[in-house]
């Protein structure tokens, strides 16, 4: 057989392309990069920013193929590939002038570039819209607003929102909701309120979204009174309250261990026929075992189950150390079962030891090597070798 020919070789341009390099996520760690994020195609395979690739030849072995410098890849991916698909894109949306409104295929391309993050693209294809006589709708401006929060681009976002005014289009509630998202993730509550009363000034009704995020800006300042007077108002308005709604003001009272304001909160919520999630009985269920009420506890859990609300890995949590904490040791290792058999959760050290420890002070040695067993055919742990 000859010898294989390792001398320094380049990917045609054509043949790089089919590949699709810019598809392959680049590594998330350095020292992974070189054998582990790979496009397959056609017997082929392209690494993201190596200095080597691999190819496979007609004799079917795969061979090194080394690249000159590093971030060949990227290189081409930002001069070339995306030049194309900028092109694609612009062939494609003049194709279709004729057939739709042309405020929605702008408006559909700058929500196609926000959501891939690529703000100055969106920015430049508004600017366009703007140049060739078209008026941006609420939703263009909405999405541009949006894009430009997210990418922390606060004061532009102002900027385009103040442009939005002056053009006299009247925004939404989808509108101030981008501008507040921002400012409530932040916990800035003062300017989330200056939005809000902005919002009231030229008109425009809050939704539930709105109504929530004041709800949370209020909880985060552990000011309980003013956002159970938001979630007062938001029923007299005829908004719906939500889990989202509820959840922080059941956060807020759990701090505050009010288990009596905690029951007169869920009575409330079932009167308002608002349905619970996971986030909810995870709140109510650990607030009720630190308060010792242990019948709270399974009732919660009965009625998540009836409503088919699925637990996650904090409900088994709160389940199993109550239990332990009991030290019922055969509902602890029940749960912990039905955690990993049945859901495919991954419980945390501190419960899974937990759970061992509770199984080695009752002598039920069988049960302890099966949990061990369970865990380490799942991958969620490694058996320690024997010394």
């Amino acid at each position: 057989m000859d010898p294989v020919d390792r001398s320094p070789s380049l990917l045609a341009l054509k043949e790089l392309i089919a590949l699709k390099p810019w598809k392959t996520p680049p590594p998330p760690l350095s020292h992974c990069r070189y054998g582990k994020y790979m496009k397959v195609k056609n017997g082929s395979r392209v690494y993201r920013a190596p200095k080597t690739a691999l190819q496979r030849q007609e004799n079917d072995d795969i061979i090194n193929v080394e690249i000159p410098y590093e971030g060949l890849f990227e290189f081409v991916d930002k001069f070339v590939i995306r030049k194309v698909r900028v092109l694609i894109d612009r062939s494609f949306f003049d194709s279709l002038k004729h057939k739709f409104e042309v405020v929605v295929l702008y408006t559909s391309l700058v929500n196609g570039w926000c959501r891939a993050g690529n703000i100055s693209e969106a920015e430049r294809v508004f600017r366009d819209m703007k140049a060739a006589g078209i008026m941006p709708n609420v939703y263009t401006y909405s999405i541009v607003i949006d894009g430009l929060c997210r990418c922390g681009q606060i004061t532009r976002a102002h900027d385009v929102f103040a442009e939005m005014i002056d053009a006299g289009c009247q925004p939404n509630s989808i509108t101030f909701n981008n501008l507040m998202r921002v400012h409530v993730k932040a916990g800035r509550t003062e300017k989330v309120l200056q939005v809000c009363n902005q919002m009231k000034r030229l008109g425009c009704n809050a939704d539930a979204i709105t109504y929530n995020f004041l709800i949370e800006c209020h909880c985060k300042d552990e000011n309980l009174e003013d956002a159970v007077k938001v979630l007062d108002l938001m029923v007299k308005k005829g908004c719906t309250p939500n889990a989202s709604s509820f959840n922080p003001i059941f956060r807020c009272i759990s701090k505050l261990k009010d288990v009596n304001g905690a029951h007169r909160m869920y009575a409330k919520m079932k009167e308002l026929k608002s349905e619970l999630n996971t986030v909810t009985y995870n709140i109510l269920m650990q607030m009720f075992a630190e308060s010792k009420s242990t019948h709270m506890v399974l009732k919660l859990k009965r009625e998540m189950d009836e409503n088919e609300v699925e637990p996650n890995v904090n409900t088994y949590k709160v389940l199993i150390s109550m239990y332990c904490g009991m030290g019922h040791w055969n509902n602890a290792y029940r749960y912990c079962r039905e955690m990993i058999e049945e859901k495919c959760l991954k419980p945390s050290m501190p419960v899974y030891e937990m759970v061992l420890e509770q199984l080695r002070k009752a002598g039920q040695l069988k049960k302890h090597e099966e949990l061990v067993e369970k865990m380490v055919d799942r991958g969620f742990v490694t058996r320690p070798l024997a010394v």
